[in-house]
């Protein structure tokens, strides 16, 4: 079994041994299954396209697979804005769209400082299975206002503007509004993975020559 990508027609594989000089790529055997599968890590927008899997019969036959890389975005929900009570419980909670896989982490920063472990600030951040995060601060202050930014390992960031109202009225203490989409910017570190995988007992659509 060998695996090539079509467009630059690069050998990456061949049985269990990688050609590529790109260590992203990697080959995974189950033999009682029967299966092949290349494993590309961290995918990048850029590994898009069609990648081959040639099977050493006679006459040989090819498999093609097609790879779309969906990119993951963040999303507060009480973005862009949001006014609270001093006093009150601050809570800000980021779902994530269009993801494949559950992040390894998510960050939480207060304009630029990571805030996921001020317990003592009575800052608490807390996750679910539904690939959300929630950040909980309890008896905010006018310390705890400002731009908050969600920052998934896998997926483009969020952030809300935490307005803290001490007795005004809202119109008191508007900021101008900032756009959730200026802080979308891609985490340094993305652990999508992609598996591209071949049954030699077919259940993926497939042309053969």
């Amino acid at each position: 079994i060998s695996w090539f990508r079509r467009k630059d027609f690069q050998l990456l594989t061949v049985g269990l041994l990688t050609y590529s000089s790109d260590d992203r790529f990697q080959v995974e055997h189950t033999r009682h299954q029967g299966n092949w599968a290349l494993r590309i890590k961290s995918a990048r927008k850029e590994d898009e396209g069609y990648y081959e899997c040639q099977i050493s019969t006679h006459p040989p036959q090819s498999i093609f697979v097609e790879l779309r890389i969906v990119e993951a975005v963040a999303e507060i929900i009480e973005a862009p804005d949001l006014h609270i009570n001093e006093g009150s419980t601050l809570r800000l909670e980021c779902k994530l769209k269009r993801a494949t896989e559950s992040p390894l982490y998510v960050f939480w920063y207060h304009d630029s400082r990571m805030v996921n472990y001020d317990y003592d600030d009575g800052v608490m951040v807390s996750s679910n299975r539904q690939k959300s995060s929630i950040l909980t601060v309890r008896n905010a202050t006018i310390r705890h206002e400002g731009n908050y930014t969600c920052a998934p390992a896998n997926a483009k960031q969020s952030s809300v503007y935490v307005h803290v109202l001490k007795g005004e009225k809202p119109a008191a203490m508007q900021h101008p509004t900032k756009s959730a989409n200026d802080a979308n910017m891609t985490s340094l570190d993305r652990f999508l993975t992609v598996y591209l995988c071949v049954f030699l007992f077919p259940i993926v659509k497939y042309v053969v020559f």
